[in-house]
């Protein structure tokens, strides 16, 4: 059999492959029937002596090889592009000759190409025989990821609140790999308790990201002795002021533009897409930030940032000195 996986869900694609490698006979040999390539160290003819080469004391032998589509397709585009300008036709790449020879590898050979930024068309999907297994792992969007992580911890017969779902997809987004290890360290934290917010908020590495919008929202609701506490805390950590000021700047901005789309009646969804958040618990919480924000406070937020952003690097002020000064003109001005 010949698979196809593809898709930027590098995580989903190979627990996949995990599975088919545990189909290959007994674990002492495993690794005997087991090739893993990446096609820019590989060559066609060793693929292809891989390919036809017996199994070892088991029924199938797996070779998995990374990148080999996105790789020949990329060599080819080069060559026809250096054929062009040199008006000799084109000459064909390397590997063409290799996808009519799997075609005919044997049936004790199962092959995997395995491809995290290549997508394949709608013509070369239909001119793939019975023998390919296409499969996509597309970025998972929030439904879905509300889903994996349900199964995760019922897999681990753990319970897990709602809003615990929504503040971990909010802090890490679709990334599955740090998904899956914050779920191994909450749900040893948890001791067989349900996951809760107070957990994530302790234990997510990510975490200290709550803080700093807590702190923002302080200096954004004019809360001059929260702001202080709340900057003052992670300052005295390691982050540091100009990090906290790149991010109020966002905050800004990102304000500014939902507050114009909300009164030209843009959609939540549509919202989301023009801010890149794909959460609709942030663009949610984005948008009731933008409602209960005037349009007199986010100018004067604006333009407080960049003569913040001035002083600093005209050497008025020092970092943090800047960014205190910035917090109480704000508060005051609230």
């Amino acid at each position: 059999m010949i698979y196809l996986y593809y898709g930027e869900d590098s995580f989903s694609q190979i627990q996949a492959i995990k599975n088919l490698e545990e189909q290959v006979g007994m674990m002492e040999i495993r690794d005997a029937n087991i090739s893993r390539y990446v096609a820019r160290e590989t060559s066609k003819e060793g693929l292809i002596a891989a390919c036809m080469t017996m199994p070892f004391l088991a029924e199938k032998r797996l070779i998995i090889i990374l990148g080999l589509w996105e790789y020949s397709l990329s060599k080819q585009s080069n060559k026809k592009k250096q054929s062009n300008k040199k008006n000799d036709g084109y000459e064909k790449s390397e590997w063409t000759d290799f996808w009519d020879v799997i075609e005919q590898i044997p049936d004790t050979t199962d092959i995997v190409f395995s491809e995290y930024n290549f997508s394949p068309s709608q013509k070369i999907l239909s001119n793939l025989s019975e023998n390919w297994t296409v499969q996509e792992f597309p970025r998972m969007q929030e439904y879905a990821l509300v889903n994996w992580i349900r199964k995760k911890t019922i897999d681990q017969q753990i319970q897990i609140q709602p809003n615990a779902i929504s503040l971990l997809i909010e802090l890490i987004g679709s990334d599955l790999w740090e998904l899956d290890n914050e779920l191994e360290k909450l749900i040893l934290y948890s001791s067989g308790q349900p996951i809760t917010t107070n957990h994530v908020n302790t234990l997510v590495s990510a975490s200290k990201t709550v803080n700093v919008f807590e702190a923002i929202n302080a200096l954004l609701n004019g809360n001059i002795r929260q702001s202080f506490q709340l900057i003052n805390a992670l300052l005295s950590g390691e982050y540091e002021a100009r990090n906290f000021r790149f991010l109020m700047a966002r905050q800004t901005r990102q304000l500014i533009l939902t507050k114009a789309l909300i009164e030209k009646k843009i959609s939540s969804q549509e919202i989301g897409k023009s801010l890149n958040i794909s959460s609709s618990y942030s663009v949610k919480k984005t948008m009731e930030r933008a409602n209960n924000t005037s349009w007199d406070r986010l100018n004067r937020l604006h333009k407080q940032l960049i003569e913040t952003d001035r002083a600093i690097k005209t050497s008025e002020l020092e970092e943090r000195i800047a960014l205190e000064t910035f917090v109480a003109e704000m508060c005051i001005t609230s």
